[in-house]
């Protein structure tokens, strides 16, 4: 199993990078959307993305509509993540998809894990 994290704060990519490997998940850390969509691209095969909704003023949700729209062989599971949601829209697009939201502000490893037992990535 391997998890791309996609995050412009270095903290959050830190402390997932050291949870995962714990758990048995390799661990990909990038700061941009440009970079998230490339590492998809490559050769690494990965079965989830933790994606920031905000990455360096550009919005996830653009990425994750790109992501969609890719004809990934095994298309990875995405697990959104933010510290604050900016608009009603945000709200309403989270709850009208199928993905698992991780609020950073409540974070924590045994959350993480349940999160990716609950996607079947454990």
């Amino acid at each position: 199993m391997h998890a791309l994290i996609v995050d412009d704060d270095p903290v959050i990519r830190r402390i997932l990078t050291k949870f995962l490997p714990e758990m048995g998940v390799e661990a990909t850390a990038v700061s941009t959307l440009a970079d998230a969509r490339a590492m998809l691209l490559s050769d690494i095969i990965f079965s989830v993305v933790f994606l920031d909704l905000h990455v360096h003023g550009q919005s996830g949700f653009e990425f994750l509509d790109w992501a969609e729209n890719q004809k990934f062989d095994t298309p990875p599971e995405i697990l959104l993540m933010s510290g604050s949601l900016r608009s009603e829209t945000e709200e309403r697009r989270l709850t009208a998809g199928h993905y698992l939201f991780l609020n950073k502000e409540d974070f924590s490893r045994d959350k993480v894990k349940s999160y990716l037992q609950a996607l079947d990535i454990l």
